[in-house]
């Protein structure tokens, strides 16, 4: 049976150039994940932390009813690549990757999830949102909990309304960022005018 399907419309034997195509894709892609395990494998677990490979995320249908901009973080946050500490200081945004709420040395997802002092309050209501979702509340032992968040279709939306509640991976706008940089500068001239006055 299986030479009738090969033999149907082309010569016996013949392969297809899609066919080769995905089977180097596939083959490219094993190598890739394969390289990448042992990789991670080599790093402390702190460095772990930095990069975590999931599998099998996919648009959440949840978070695409949400505001653009809300579930733009949401996937910024999901995939890494939020506006946090290190990579605010990496594209000079800010002097340093320390996290903007409490001052903690580097910011990160799971600092900012799980950790930070200024979500204090809306992260009783996440933890809420968790326990009425039927997902389990991370525990201290447990490595990358913010991944198995993310990944959990059940989290997406008390992690949505986390977010909405929060500043977490916003950019600033133009003008806040000003204000912080120029915080002070008033008093200053003030003192200087008194000084001289």
């Amino acid at each position: 049976m299986t030479s009738k399907l090969l033999s149907r419309g082309r010569a016996q034997g013949q392969i297809s150039l899609a066919h080769l195509w995905r089977a180097q894709t596939e083959a490219t892609s094993k190598a890739r994940r394969k390289w990448l395990q042992e990789a991670l494998a080599k790093r402390a677990p702190a460095a772990q932390r930095a990069y975590r490979p999931q599998r099998g995320w996919k648009l959440d249908p949840k978070a695409a009813r949400g505001p653009k901009a809300l579930v733009s973080r949401y996937y910024q946050l999901k995939r890494g690549h939020a506006a946090i500490g290190p990579y605010l200081q990496r594209v000079q945004a800010q002097d340093s990757a320390a996290c903007r709420g409490c001052r903690t040395p580097k910011e990160s997802v799971y600092h900012l999830l799980l950790e930070c002092q200024k979500g204090a309050v809306p992260r009783k209501a996440l933890f809420k949102g968790l326990k009425d979702a039927g997902v389990p509340r991370p525990v201290a032992g447990e490595r990358h909990p913010e991944a198995r968040l993310f990944g959990d279709p059940r989290a997406t939306s008390a992690i949505l309304q986390f977010l909405q509640d929060t500043s977490i991976g916003a950019r600033q706008a133009p003008e806040e960022t000003q204000r912080q940089d120029e915080w002070g500068w008033e008093e200053l001239e003030e003192a200087e005018q008194m000084e001289n006055g």
